[in-house]
Formats: structure tokens, sequence, C-alpha cells
């Protein structure tokens, strides 16, 4: 089940995607199941080691980059989570173009930052 985008589950705070011609969104499917969220951000092109992700007080930001630096191409995406985030249960992967979070829920909220490495 793909989630809408009801600010009862969630909300968007930013969406950039520059390509100095038009400005348009990678795709992006968040879905729960019972036991958390799963993520998936379409970024074809990009290098891992240019996507960094942070969750700081149930706020899920994605920044990536790529390309020469006269005609960069920038993303940036802000998603809020319902309470109860397990914060050390956090996984990221990134396959041929996609970023798969699975992100699991706690019975504890634990407001702290800690940085996702990505697989």
């Amino acid at each position: 089940m793909v989630l809408s985008t009801s600010p009862l589950f969630w909300m968007e705070h930013e969406d950039y995607f520059f390509d100095n011609k038009s400005r348009t969104k990678p795709h992006c499917e968040i879905r729960k199941f019972e036991g958390g969220y799963e993520v998936e951000v379409h970024f074809p092109g990009f290098k891992k080691e240019n996507i960094k992700m942070e969750l700081e007080d149930r706020i899920l930001s994605i920044d990536a980059w790529r390309g020469p630096q006269d005609n960069m191409v920038t993303y940036q995406r802000s998603w809020k989570f319902e309470e109860g985030i397990k914060m050390s249960d956090i996984s990221a992967k990134y396959v041929e173009g996609l970023l798969t979070i699975t992100i699991l829920k706690s019975e504890k909220k634990i407001p702290i930052k800690e940085q996702i490495l990505i697989n």
C-alpha cells in the first residue's frame, strides 16, 4: 500500500531537483507496514557517496547531488513520520539508482540525531 500525502502521516518540507532547465522530482514511494515504513526514492545517475540521509526528531532528510560544479543537479527532501520511530533499526541500501530505506517502529520515543549509512 502506498501512503498518500496526508499531513496526518507525514509532511513534505522541501523538494528541489534542478538541472538548469526544469524542476522535476525523482519518483518516491512510502509504504506503511505493520512494523514500520519503507521509503523508496529513484536516483538514476547518482553515486551512493553523493547521497546523505539523516533522521532527527522523526524528520527524515535526504540530500543528493551529481554532476560538475557548473552544472550540478541537486535534490533535497524531508518527511516527518508518526511518533515511535526506532532510531537504532533504520537501514538503507542503494542498488542501481534505487534508494530503499526501512524504518521500524518502537514503543519508546527517543529524540536523538543519527546519520544513516547506505549499504
